[in-house]
């Protein structure tokens, strides 16, 4: 299972699953949004072979203009990717 059930929260241990839908999701990310960045990273405790964790794929995308953040952001929505969360450093 990939993902919480709302309200629940859980760990299982780690996963070569965890590796393969990362890069499933990196591939979806890169044909959304691919001509705005510089790369696409899986980060926290998923991309920690052998760390027990909550099955939730973190993922951190570097763009190479801050200017193209709104551009992605609505990039994601026409492409369906649902929920997620944007962090802008």
């Amino acid at each position: 299972m990939l993902g919480l059930p709302r309200g629940e929260v859980f760990l299982v241990p780690w996963t070569n699953k965890w590796i393969r839908e990362f890069e499933a999701e990196k591939q979806s990310i890169q044909k959304a949004i691919g001509q705005y960045t510089l790369n696409i990273h899986h980060i926290g405790s998923t991309a920690v072979k052998g760390l027990i964790a909550k099955p939730i794929i973190d993922i951190a995308i570097e763009i190479k203009n801050f200017s193209d953040g709104e551009k992605c952001v609505t990039a994601f929505d026409t492409y369906g990717f649902g929920e997620f969360v944007v962090r802008l450093c």
